[in-house]
């Protein structure tokens, strides 16, 4: 590999692990929202008869009132609004009915009220407008708050889905990586980061590799039939290059995808989990290479080669829904920017490939990942001296800068409702993950304490 290439090369993996400064300020979508999110009260847990203590009891409402604020379509207004908590004053109360004519003056849609009787919650969904209230019984607690936290996210999810038709994210599990600081035996001098998963509120978190090694870009092979995916794949360097495994879940003993040569890095799989795209030096270059895939069973066939360009670097390849489509980066231009193009058949030749530039307004882009509804892409590029989170609307032809502020915000994740992303925001100390939808201009820092967390993607 000449000079020239390896520095290309480099370029694009350094973009990985960038850490830069990043101040504890905090992070604003700039995005016009796309809908109004409708404002909502959550009573406290009334707790005359409950078998939980109240530490117990304010864990869950606080688990509960962070999806219903963060779910993108409802904001929970708190007691801090003195202006309208005192409009609502009389309304408070499980058995109580709620003043509509107060809630109305008070621009409140939703009023959720709950009771804990020994280990069964009920839970009342109150719609202001139309003075109607749904009740859910039977609702069955633990005091293990590990488990209750699932319970109230399934929660979240149900009353999301009763109010807007549409499935919650709240019961959603995320995976990424942790980079742990500190030095192993066998791994004399190397850091290792291995794969982890949690709630996607970062809480009951899980190691999922014992690698001993750092492991990097990891993704759960998407199911087929709606059954839990059987396969995760991740990049791993415990033989000194990169290469790509993959573990089943029977087992969860990782195996090697391929043994074509060279550095193999970001790896992506299509949608339906036949396809893995990903970035190999196996030529020289870092070029795009196509792996037909079962999650079962693994590799069906050697990878081809589907994009390369003299002189420059291609990495970080993401499907389109449909599996017809790539976005990717490349440098063949200049700086590294986005490109999307048609996966070539096999026998295609480079005058059959047409990749269109979509990245025109930013330098170093990186991590492309297209929406699930495929209206969209997610990148990071770097803008004002810092990276930001930026996305392509295929609709509207148009790129929108969606992070501001100093510190590097990378690799951004959709989740399954086209409406949530996940990032990780890095700086020289720290580095966690967090929550975005596109409907809000708050982020939600999700991790927090030792390590590093990267590369963040949904389950």
């Amino acid at each position: 590999m000449n000079n020239k290439i390896k520095i290309v090369c480099a370029l694009l993996v350094t973009m990985l692990f960038q850490t830069t400064a990043f101040s504890e300020e905090e992070i604003v979508v700039k995005l016009a929202t796309e809908s109004h999110r409708l404002p909502i009260v959550i009573e406290p847990i009334q707790a005359e008869s409950s078998d939980f203590p109240k530490e117990h009891l304010q864990a869950l409402l606080d688990v509960f009132s962070f999806d219903m604020n963060a779910n993108g379509m409802t904001q929970v207004i708190a007691p801090k609004d003195k202006k309208r908590f005192q409009l609502l004053q009389g309304s408070f109360g499980f058995d109580k009915a709620p003043d509509f004519a107060k809630c109305k003056e008070a621009d409140i849609f939703y009023l959720i009220k709950s009771k804990m009787e020994g280990k069964s919650l009920a839970v009342k969904m109150i719609a202001i407008n139309g003075q109607s209230v749904k009740l859910i019984e039977g609702i069955s607690c633990t005091g293990d708050l590990a488990k209750d936290r699932k319970t109230m996210h399934h929660l979240a999810d149900s009353i999301h889905e009763m109010l807007f038709q549409k499935p919650g994210i709240a019961s959603q599990r995320i995976i990424f990586t942790l980079k742990n600081g500190a030095e192993s035996a066998k791994a004399a001098n190397k850091f290792v980061s291995e794969v982890f998963e949690a709630d996607y509120d970062g809480a009951n978190e899980k190691q999922l590799t014992n690698e001993n090694a750092f492991c990097v870009t990891p993704l759960f092979v998407p199911s087929t039939n709606g059954a839990k995916s059987p396969c995760l794949v991740f990049v791993s360097y415990k033989i000194g290059q990169p290469k790509i495994y993959f573990a089943l879940a029977k087992d969860g003993k990782p195996r090697r995808l391929t043994t074509i040569k060279g550095n193999q890095m970001t790896p992506q799989v299509s949608r339906d989990g036949t396809k893995i795209a990903f970035a190999c030096d196996a030529t020289g270059s870092s070029d795009l290479f196509l792996q037909t895939f079962h999650p079962s069973t693994g590799a069906l066939s050697k990878p081809r080669q589907i994009f390369a360009a003299k002189g420059a670097a291609q990495a970080s390849p993401t499907f389109s829904p449909d599996g017809k489509q790539i976005a990717f980066v490349s440098n063949k231009d200049g700086t590294p920017k986005i490109y999307v193009m048609d996966i070539p058949p096999e026998g295609a030749t480079s005058k059959d490939l047409h990749p269109k530039l979509i990245s025109k307004r930013c330098r170093e882009n990186s991590a492309p990942a297209w929406s699930p509804d495929g209206t969209k892409i997610a990148y990071s590029a770097k803008s004002s001296g810092n990276r930001q989170i930026w996305i392509y609307d295929f609709e509207t032809h148009e790129e929108r800068q969606l992070t501001s502020g100093k510190g590097d915000k990378e690799n951004p994740a959709w989740a399954p409702n086209s409406l949530h992303l996940l990032f990780n925001a890095i700086d020289d100390k720290k580095t966690e993950l967090y929550l975005i939808n596109l409907n809000q201009s708050e982020a939600f820092k999700i991790t927090s304490g030792d390590g590093e967390k990267r590369f963040p993607c949904w389950k």
